[in-house]
């Protein structure tokens, strides 16, 4: 039985005899594995096969098993890796979209929006971590766990000054629920808790509410950055079940590629 289908390279893992595991994020069939040969020239096969690339994929199904039958890649995004830090936030997406997505449950929305991320990224020449926590926020809302950020997440009132976002209870929070009093003591001491301010909660309303596509020319400032990725990074490990991540290690110019493994005897 034969497969076709576009997709992704997420990961890629060398075994023995040449062959490698292929983790792919296709655009039919969703999150799936399938194995793959070094067959003739060597340099192009393991470029197709490399996280980033894009293309078509023939896949043959037998007895369980997927291999890969054909390559035609379309883009192998060749740019990332000619910048630490553009490589650095390109992989971390490719991990966090891993991480997300279920095996073999086909998400088109998700799809386009890794399409759109790895477009973007690819052209950028400063300003990479802006695209991250836009990336993030809009996967989340597809898979239905968005922050509130126009009520209160605590106890759903409307009349909010958002000054404090809670992890925990998925947004932001009103000044009754941040005024100390007997009944919200155990909420002030959540350590899950951010101050923010409306600026912030703003731009994650705008990185919501408009196509990642918009974001070509836009560049956050580099503490709202990271302040952003570091909350929406601790939201994903509460309401996601994401771990840390490899791709947060990364440190300098001597980055390696976190993405490709090989497995030793």
């Amino acid at each position: 039985m034969y497969l076709d289908t576009d997709a992704f390279v997420l990961r890629a893992v060398k075994t023995l005899k040449g062959r490698m595991m292929i983790l792919l994020f296709t655009e039919k069939y969703g999150k799936i594995s399938a194995g793959a040969f070094q067959r003739g020239n060597k340099k192009n096969v393991e470029s197709a096969l490399r996280p980033f690339a894009f293309g078509f994929f023939e896949l043959r199904k037998h007895l369980g098993t997927l291999n890969i039958n054909k390559t035609d890649i379309k883009n192998s995004y060749f740019s990332i890796g000619e910048h630490v830090e553009r490589f650095a936030n390109a992989s971390f997406i490719l991990e966090f979209t891993d991480k997300i997505l279920p095996e073999e449950a086909p998400s088109q929305e998700l799809f386009v929006l890794l399409a759109d991320f790895m477009r973007l990224i690819s052209k950028r020449k400063r300003g990479f971590d802006t695209l991250v926590p836009a990336y993030m926020l809009k996967s989340m809302k597809i898979w239905g766990v968005a922050p509130e950020l126009d009520t209160c997440s605590s106890c759903g009132g409307v009349d909010v000054n958002p000054s404090t976002f809670s992890v925990r209870h998925g947004g932001i929070l009103c000044n009754n629920c941040t005024t100390p009093n007997e009944n919200n003591d155990k909420l002030l001491q959540d350590e899950l808790i951010y101050m923010v301010n409306f600026d912030i909660v703003k731009i994650m309303k705008y990185l919501l509410e408009n196509p990642l596509t918009h974001f070509e020319n836009l560049i956050l400032n580099e503490s709202t950055a990271k302040k952003l990725r570091r909350i929406l990074k601790e939201y994903a490990m509460y309401h996601l079940d994401i771990s840390r991540l490899k791709t947060e290690c990364f440190e300098g110019p001597a980055v390696i590629d976190p993405l490709l493994y090989t497995l030793k005897d």
